[in-house]
């Protein structure tokens, strides 16, 4: 907040910054709407009403941990009959599609949902 950083500064902090604090501060939100808002916003929370899911999440991501990505894996796995997969993706970042793997996501995501390989 001192530094009013932004989504593309301060990694992690930044977004959350942009996305939950300063509506907050701007548009006079709650803060009970603010944490229903971060609470929205991890399907974490809602993975047992998630259908077909692909996970791609790049490694070196410097907004969203690689602890993210591997607790929605370990709690999709926990779920009975789950369809879904995942891809953790080592020199990848946030935007996967500009990195090495975006052919390897967009065919993966492209088997996956059309059922076939």
């Amino acid at each position: 907040l001192l530094n009013k950083w932004g989504p593309s500064e301060g990694g992690e902090a930044g977004q959350f910054v942009e996305w939950f604090v300063k509506p907050s501060i701007e548009d006079d939100r709650s803060l009970s709407e603010a944490r229903l808002h971060i609470l929205a916003s991890s399907p974490l929370y809602f993975a047992d009403l998630l259908k077909k899911t692909q996970i791609h999440h790049g490694i070196e991501d410097n907004m969203v941990p690689e602890e993210n990505a591997r607790a929605l894996i370990a709690q999709m796995e926990s779920i009975p009959n789950a369809e879904f997969e995942a891809f953790l993706h080592r020199d990848a970042g946030h935007d996967v599609e500009y990195q090495s793997d975006e052919q390897v996501t967009l065919s993966k995501s492209r088997e996956f949902l059309l059922g076939y390989k």
